[in-house]
């Protein structure tokens, strides 16, 4: 048996998928010296608009938003990651439950923890 899912999102047509739902990833790691940044990519997965994510995430933490191709993955698929400036979990996971993403298919990755 062959895993598929529907997804749809407020007045755009369901879309048929195979395999398993995909998690969006939530990544906070520092910058060159102090300067966390928060990142957040497979937004495309449950079809959330990523310029429009960025536009709204920008607004609500008064931060930096950078878009960009998501690093190794094909450009054919054209999946893309938002950068916000500063650690902003809180708002991103807030903004994303918002837009009907269930909490189980968001991962947390924090790189910012002190190494011995």
């Amino acid at each position: 048996m062959v895993l598929h899912h529907f997804i749809g999102y407020k007045g755009q047509p369901v879309k048929f998928v195979k395999g398993g739902v995909k998690s969006i990833l939530i990544t906070q790691e520092i910058r060159t010296g102090r300067k966390t940044v928060t990142k957040v990519s497979g937004l495309e997965h449950f079809m959330i608009d990523v310029d429009g994510f960025g536009q709204e995430i920008q607004v609500l933490c008064a931060s930096s938003v950078a878009i960009t191709p998501l690093v190794g993955a094909s450009p054919k698929l054209n999946l893309r990651e938002v950068m916000v400036q500063g650690p902003q979990l809180k708002n991103v996971t807030a903004v994303l439950q918002e837009k009907g993403v269930p909490k189980k298919h968001v991962e947390f990755l924090d790189k910012t923890s002190k190494k011995k």
